[in-house]
């Protein structure tokens, strides 16, 4: 069943604005009002603030996480996209829900419960995405799903397809391709809404910003290291393998004209933690927002003429020195932060216990798992869902949750040795 009428933003239609089911629980006005509130108050969104961003909590005193994160990139998104006449609460809601389906331990715990969820399809975090926003988080159906409107659902899709060979990302699961296939009707097949590519470059902006902060702040960036030429020529060699199609070149031309910002120039003279320090990356941090929102901006507005470009009316633009430069900063974290060597045993020892974990729960469940989850699990005799199932509850634990229910686990395991 769909929801009634009610009159959709400026830009946007009546199909965009439809539910899965009935929402006789609409606010009278904007449904994207509804839409954002539902995502705020959700507990698969409260969970987020207990999950890794980037670096792990003891690293940096008020390290970003998954919450944190997700609302600057919805203030990211809203800024890009409401002066191309994008909606902004629409913008919001994409930003808020676009990490939903993280699982502890950030993109590690990703990887490891990929390995896990073979039998069942694998683990993709956007498609857990569309997982928990149409059928896990509990709303006031109780069926299950937060019955976002179809645009709504649509600006969190970064990867509106299914799982094929060959392609590590994609944005359902077989069980759950009715509600993506009902989410893209009308839609160009493989093609993101305009609001989805929007919420994308937030993100890498965020990231790319965030996550530099975080590091310098730690010191685990050193100012030394961003002056170096033959470190800028290294990480512009990984980011032009890992995170860009653009040639080593360009991506180092590209940063050379970083390093000569006069906020960076300020930033490269040392950061010793001091107030005037800090003042000089929060500066270097807004102006890289600012500089990377508006080059999107005007880029797409000298492409695309109309005061509203909404879903499919225009694509995101961005020019090419932007994209370089964030490829440039986020494989700079890649080299010092994520592939560091004793962090690189730290997540060894991550994935390690969620595999004892998932073993654990699998092996006792239904009594491992929380009431939601138990009831799935004992009306399906399918192996294949039962480790979904599993699946599904550890990408909803937060790491302190992670951690207590393992150290529980290997305690019932071996009670002769427990403490």
């Amino acid at each position: 069943m769909r929801g009634g009428h009610v009159t959709p933003p400026t830009g946007y239609t009546e199909h965009d604005v439809q539910r899965w089911r009935a929402a006789e629980t609409d606010h009278a006005g904007d449904p994207f009002v509804c839409d954002r509130a539902r995502v705020l108050r959700s507990a698969a969104w409260r969970t987020l603030g207990g999950k890794t961003q980037c670096l792990d909590a003891a690293e940096a005193p008020a390290v970003r996480v998954r919450l944190t994160h997700s609302l600057e990139v919805a203030d990211i998104a809203r800024a890009i996209g409401t002066p191309l006449g994008a909606d902004p609460l629409l913008l919001e809601t994409a930003g808020l829900a676009h990490d939903l389906g993280h699982p502890p331990f950030g993109h590690n715990g990703e990887r490891a419960l990929n390995e896990l969820a073979q039998p069942c399809g694998g683990f993709e975090a956007n498609a857990q995405s569309m997982r928990i926003l149409s059928r896990l988080e509990p709303g006031t159906h109780a069926a299950g799903g937060l019955n976002l409107t179809r645009a709504a659902l649509d600006a969190a899709c970064k990867y509106p397809w299914r799982r094929r060979p060959g392609l590590a990302k994609f944005g359902a699961y077989h069980d759950d391709l009715p509600a993506l296939m009902w989410v893209r009707e009308q839609s160009p097949p493989r093609r993101p809404c305009l609001e989805a590519q929007i919420t994308d470059w937030a993100d890498d902006i965020a990231n790319a910003t965030g996550d530099i902060e975080d590091a310098l702040r730690a010191g685990l960036i050193t100012p030394a290291q961003l002056a170096s030429r033959s470190e800028r020529a290294a990480v512009a060699d990984l980011a032009a393998h890992r995170m860009t199609t653009q040639p080593q070149a360009a991506v180092e031309h590209a940063a050379a004209d970083l390093m000569n910002l006069p906020p960076m120039t300020a930033l490269l003279a040392g950061h010793d933690g001091t107030t005037p320090a800090r003042a000089a990356l929060q500066h270097l941090s807004d102006q890289l927002i600012a500089t990377f929102t508006q080059a999107a901006v005007t880029e797409t507005r000298r492409q695309y003429d109309g005061d509203s470009l909404t879903r499919y009316r225009a694509e995101l633009c961005v020019p090419g020195w932007a994209r370089a430069q964030v490829a440039w900063l986020k494989a700079l974290i890649l080299r010092h932060v994520i592939h560091e060597p004793a962090r690189r045993q730290r997540r060894n020892r991550q994935r390690e216990l969620l595999a004892e974990l998932f073993g654990s729960t699998l092996h006792r469940a239904p009594a491992t798992l929380d009431p939601a989850f138990a009831h799935s699990w004992t009306t399906t005799d399918d192996d294949a869902a039962r480790v979904r199932v599993v699946i599904d509850q550890l990408a909803s634990l937060t790491e302190t949750e992670a951690l207590t229910r393992h150290q529980l686990g290997r305690q019932q395991a071996c009670p002769a040795t427990a403490g």
